[in-house]
């Protein structure tokens, strides 16, 4: 029997998560994640605090590396990278046309979601 909240699967994704999960079509976003647990893809980047936000096809999340990357949703690919100039631990705020991001430099800026 499934009760309402109950635990669907389990995954071992092999390192701390500290973002919060993003469900998209293919599955969740922490380290991807389907339906069944099953890891669909993996991208290293530099060190995730920021939750990872969706803007069309695309998963964006901030990194301690400096960048805001925007992966292919459905292969992990890096589609671009945009350079902030500090870590970026905050969570991107998705627009119609550009992503909000502010990072540890005090600075806020708009990145453009077709090309960053």
């Amino acid at each position: 029997m499934t009760w309402p909240g109950a635990e669907r699967y389990r995954a071992r994704l092999g390192g701390l998560v500290r973002s919060s999960p993003l469900p998209i079509a293919a599955g969740v976003v922490v380290g991807i994640v389907d339906a069944k647990g099953k890891t669909i893809w993996t991208r290293k980047v530099g060190a995730v605090f920021s939750s990872a936000a969706l803007a069309g096809g695309r998963v964006l999340c901030g990194s301690d590396d400096g960048f805001l990357h925007a992966l292919d949703a459905a292969t992990g690919a890096v589609v671009w990278s945009a350079r902030m100039g500090a870590k970026v631990r905050a969570s991107p705020a998705v627009g119609a046309e550009a992503a909000i991001v502010g990072a540890f430099d005090g600075r806020v800026a708009a990145v453009r979601i077709a090309d960053g």
